[in-house]
């Protein structure tokens, strides 16, 4: 099964085709069990459809393509497939401001995977990784990315390492955030994880009191957040960006990157209406 992080933080975590982190996370392309090749084309085609629309920031037309591919997969109870267009489902949710609802999917996904006895559940604690960030659960986002850790591939490993150090920067653990930052350090600078990083590195440094060093990789993280079309993410960075202007004195500065996240959240919610 092909799989393709597109990275936004963890957010990570992506979508069939390109995650991220959150940072973002990955997305799963329909490809039939290894077993016996399962070719529903009303699957197939919800699928492709959910990919195409996801690369071109199209969430909630995504989440409803792949809805429609989950109930396809529930309705033949395939659980390669439930795992799949769950996965993405509860991606697309998260990318279009909906953490909520994609915890529900991952609550029902998993439910009918553990009743199947599927065994590949990693990748779903790193999408509830990224949901837990969203919502500011910081202590669920660390557990969650902990479990995610315990996958196979190391991209999985590596995102959920970069929402682990959100996390813990947003708890204050220096000392987690160092522990992370060490880990991921063949992580390359043009990567998909890049912008993640760059926030951890941005948490390490306001931790460590380094205001001017916190404000650079802040701003750097939330360009590539911007990059990736994940404003949520963007505007945690600019935020923390903003709180490192007001500790090194530029209050003046501060109130206006404050500004600027607010304006961006209002149009957000406005565009969704």
């Amino acid at each position: 099964m092909k799989r393709v992080f597109y990275c936004s933080a963890l957010s990570a975590v992506t979508l069939p085709g390109r995650l991220g982190i959150l940072c973002s996370l990955a997305v799963l392309a329909g490809c039939g069990s290894a077993r016996q090749p399962w070719n529903d084309p009303h699957y197939a085609d919800a699928m492709e459809t959910g990919r195409s629309v996801f690369d071109l920031g199209q969430m909630g037309q995504a989440a409803g393509q792949y809805r429609l591919a989950l109930q396809r997969a529930f309705i033949a109870d395939d659980a390669r497939e439930i795992h799949d267009a769950g996965f993405n489902l509860a991606t697309a949710e998260l990318r279009a401001g909906n953490p909520q609802g994609a915890l529900k999917t991952l609550d029902r996904v998993e439910q009918a995977l553990l009743l199947r006895h599927w065994p590949l559940r990693a990748d779903l604690h790193l999408v509830r990784a990224a949901a837990y960030l969203k919502l500011g659960n910081w202590e669920g986002a660390c557990q969650q990315a902990r479990l995610a850790q315990k996958a196979p591939d190391s991209a999985t490993v590596s995102a959920a390492l970069v929402m682990e150090g959100l996390a813990e920067g947003q708890l204050g653990d220096l000392q987690g955030v160092t522990a992370v930052l060490a880990q991921l350090q063949h992580v390359p600078e043009g990567s998909v994880l890049a912008a993640g990083v760059q926030e951890v590195q941005a948490l390490q440094a306001y931790l460590s009191h380094q205001w001017m060093a916190a404000i650079t990789l802040a701003g750097k993280a939330a360009a590539g957040w911007r990059t990736e079309f994940d404003y949520g993410d963007m505007r945690r960075a600019l935020s923390l960006e903003a709180r490192a202007l007001d500790a090194s004195g530029d209050t003046a500065g501060a109130a206006r990157l404050q500004t600027v996240i607010e304006a961006s959240r209002n149009a957000e919610a406005a565009s969704q209406k």
